[in-house]
């Protein structure tokens, strides 16, 4: 008898039929594992017409019976690589679909949270606390002329002689050299400044005199002489007049803050270890 199986062993039709049962074995504990409902791909109703309103908006018409045939055909076979993909075990440790996963149930915690509208109290104290955010900055308009640094000369120099020329003959502007920067600046922010003149310039002209030529005031690209025509300090924006704007910020701020208060109810939850950086909230 053990001569025979041992014989029987060595045929390679053996061989195929123990494979085979082998993997015939291994399909039906799957499928037994998995069960009807990973199985079967139930399209409803509102999927149909979800995906129809999906293909209207990007296409401008509603699908025809072969369109609609085929958006379904792609649906079913995005759900059958979906779940092939997780009984794979494909979504572990990726870092795209686990940050996926937690963006959207960021959204579904913030679409929980309130809209109403803030009392008028409300939106006083917010703006009395938070005054400077709704300040309208300083402005200034003045004059300027550009001197070169590859003018060939002492740049600074050439500017203090232009102005000495300007003081004896003040009824024309001192003269400079050819720049891309505009001769004249009217109401304009520090902001616009910065990024004409670089940082500091601001400074130097709030402390030029008004009304006359003075300078040099050195900048990131040369020398210049500057005529002050005018100065807006700045104010405080009326508050009827950003009421819409204080709304908005108020509940931004307000989502923001019961979504940090719900977000740290759920991290309570867990046990969070991290060596060598201490997480806790200040």
């Amino acid at each position: 008898m053990n001569m025979k199986l041992r014989s029987l062993s060595r045929e390679p039709l053996f061989h195929f039929l123990a494979i085979g049962i082998v993997l015939f074995a291994i399909a039906w504990m799957r499928e037994g594992a998995s069960g009807p409902e990973q199985s079967t791909i139930v399209i409803s109703d509102s999927r149909i017409a979800s995906l129809a309103s999906a293909w209207k908006i990007q296409n401008g018409s509603e699908p025809n019976a072969e369109e609609l045939r085929n958006i379904l055909i792609e649906d079913v076979d995005e759900e059958i690589f979906y779940r092939e993909a997780l009984s794979m075990g494909l979504d572990q440790d990726d870092r795209i679909i686990r940050r996926r996963l937690a963006q959207k149930l960021r959204f579904l915690v913030e679409d929980t949270l309130s809209d109403t509208p803030p009392s008028e109290d409300d939106l006083k104290a917010w703006y009395a606390a938070h005054a400077a955010d709704y300040s309208v900055p300083a402005r200034i308009t003045f004059r300027q002329v550009y001197f070169s640094p590859t003018g060939g000369q002492d740049t600074e120099t050439a500017a203090q002689a232009a102005l000495a020329s300007w003081s004896s003959a003040p009824q024309s502007p001192p003269q400079g050299d050819p720049s891309i920067l505009p001769e004249q600046y009217n109401s304009v922010r520090q902001a616009r400044i910065n990024n004409d003149f670089g940082r500091g310039f601001w400074k130097k002209l709030e402390a030029a005199p008004q009304g006359e030529w003075s300078g040099p005031l050195e900048s990131a690209f040369g020398f210049h002489l500057v005529y002050v025509d005018s100065r807006e300090p700045e104010t405080q924006s009326d508050f009827s007049t950003i009421r819409d704007r204080l709304a908005q910020d108020y509940q931004a701020a307000e989502k923001k803050r019961v979504l940090a208060d719900r977000l740290r109810e759920i991290r309570s939850r867990y046990d969070i270890v991290v060596h060598g950086v201490d997480l806790t909230a200040k």
